[in-house]
């Protein structure tokens, strides 16, 4: 006998007062904070002081899980991307790896990371996968590096993990070298 499956509306869903979602991977951590010694010179004594202010233990909460940045502004053309560039977009954003700005698509393990068969219509599925690529080049999500179909840059102002400023004074040093090497010629 099939058992008929009841269709859910947002009715049948239970409403909250506060949010009811878990927080996980925030821990405390603790340090101390050292002070410096400070010379003081007695002038009625001769002595010599050495003041130090007592040490403090600072405690901090610290958010461990990992994460990946998506800027606001480009939330509405991620949204709009096809199925295929969005889950391609999903993978990249998963596998890069914190503070970098390259990443290499391994084809095989994305297409079996959303269940693709790579049997006979594998081709097809290739295919798929080089449209949702050119989508997100298209919208400037990622950019192809020279040398390369499967290494790719991303658009650091679209999404990102880890620090930008370091990358960004890298790319400053960077192109100070450029110029110099450009002028020397």
């Amino acid at each position: 006998m099939v058992e008929k499956v009841k269709k859910r509306g947002i009715k049948t869903f239970e409403s909250h007062r506060v949010n009811p979602s878990k927080i996980t991977g925030i821990v405390k951590k603790s340090y101390t904070r050292r002070s410096d010694e400070t010379e003081m010179y007695n002038k009625e004594t001769g002595e010599m002081l050495f003041v130090r202010t007592a040490d403090k233990k600072v405690e901090h909460f610290s958010d461990e899980k990992p994460y990946v940045k998506m800027f606001k502004e480009n939330l509405l053309k991620i949204g709009s991307l096809s199925t295929i560039a969005l889950k391609l977009f999903t993978y990249i954003a998963y596998t890069i790896e914190k503070n970098k700005d390259e990443v290499i698509v391994d084809v095989g393990l994305f297409l079996s990371s959303f269940n693709y068969s790579a049997g006979n219509g594998s081709r097809i599925i290739k295919s798929h996968y080089y449209k949702g690529i050119v989508e997100l080049l298209e919208n400037e999500i990622v950019y192809k590096k020279i040398g390369s179909d499967v290494t790719f840059f991303i658009n650091m102002d679209v999404f990102f993990n880890g620090k930008r400023e370091g990358l960004f004074n890298d790319r400053l040093v960077m192109q100070a070298d450029l110029k110099r090497n450009k002028s020397k010629q």
